[in-house]
């Protein structure tokens, strides 16, 4: 729909970058989105901070965490969300699906555009191993039907639309693929969201596999949903994602896990005897603060492990050549969490 422009790509390779036209400003990808939950406790710290707004391009927040925490009054009288999260960049707006089956599209829809969001993601509804072939099919429905509901009766028309992808095989998301474009949804969005909770923090190879089908078939933004490993960042720019969010920062420091800024790998903040990293919390903080209990802890441990994504991130996008990505990085198909 003209919501964005390739400036660059990489012959032989799906890796691009993109210039996507929010109301907010330009995006540029590939694009690492932090999720900025004000429900979540290291908010408490993160709210006073100018760090992250100067840094970050743009961020992902949940509408379940502005729907049903401490702060829904204000949005429910109309606060504009940059205007809360003072972050006057893009801002992607997930339906809270994953949080809660009970929401309506058109209840999430009215509520993305009422708080002025840059991007949205249709409501969808995330796969688990633990339903049933017949639960999974219905759930693979609902998340399409909710696509065409979210297309009909979207007003804001500055505000772009991102479908959300189920699947858990090629087959299904070939499937789901295939139902988009016969129903005339794909032309209609300004972008895709691979979801669902079964395959993404684990496999690999079968994430990369659904990223080239749904490439294969537009040129659209795809954005993927909850990266948890960030070793596999530079393997999907290669394969066409165009940006991806992660809480895997915040949720680390709840369990008092500090992120090694060269392995990538957690480790309780108990076991380090000495902290190696140069990043801008490390030349703030001592192991001591890292240390120290409570809530003050965690969120210095928060604020260690975004720099460390962020400057990862950053150096995986700008100094991205897919050759030797192909040829030197090594990863297990089956990734940790």
């Amino acid at each position: 729909m003209g919501s964005f422009r390739v400036i660059n790509s990489f012959e032989g390779f799906r890796a691009r970058q993109l210039e996507i036209k929010t109301k907010s400003g330009i995006l540029r990808t590939p694009a690492f989105l932090p999720v900025m939950n004000p429900d979540e406790g290291v908010w408490k710290i993160f709210k006073r901070q100018r760090w992250w707004r100067e840094t970050c391009e743009a961020f992902m927040v949940s509408a379940h965490s502005l729907l049903s925490g401490r702060v829904r009054r204000e949005f429910e009288a109309g606060v504009d969300v940059h205007d809360f999260f003072r972050f006057h960049k893009p801002i992607f707006i997930d339906s809270g699906g994953f949080s809660n089956v009970n929401y309506m599209q058109e209840e999430v829809l009215r509520f993305q555009e009422r708080i002025n969001c840059d991007i949205a993601a249709t409501l969808d509804y995330p796969l688990f191993h633990c339903l049933s072939a017949r639960e999974k099919r219905l759930r693979l429905d609902k998340t399409l039907e909710n696509i065409g509901v979210a297309i009909d009766l979207r007003k804001d028309k500055h505000m772009l639309l991102y479908g959300c992808v189920h699947g858990e095989s090629e087959k299904e998301v070939a499937s789901f693929m295939n139902e988009l474009e016969r129903r005339g949804y794909l032309e209609e969005l300004d972008g895709l969201a691979i979801g669902s909770f079964a395959y993404r923090k684990t496999n690999l190879s079968l994430l990369l596999k659904i990223l080239r089908i749904i490439r294969k078939r537009t040129d659209k933004p795809v954005h993927i949903f909850g990266i948890s490993d960030f070793r596999a960042i530079p393997l999907l720019i290669m394969e066409g994602c165009d940006s991806f969010d992660s809480k895997t920062y915040a949720h680390a420091a709840r369990f008092r896990e500090w992120i090694d800024p060269i392995s990538l790998r957690r480790r309780h903040i108990s076991s380090l005897e000495r902290k190696r990293c140069g990043c801008r919390a490390c030349r703030k903080y001592s192991l001591g603060d890292y240390q120290a209990p409570g809530i003050e802890g965690a969120c210095r441990i928060a604020e260690h492990n975004l720099n460390v994504y962020i400057n990862f991130a950053r150096k995986a996008i700008h100094s991205f050549r897919p050759s030797i990505v192909a040829n030197s990085l090594k990863l297990p198909n089956q990734l940790s969490c």
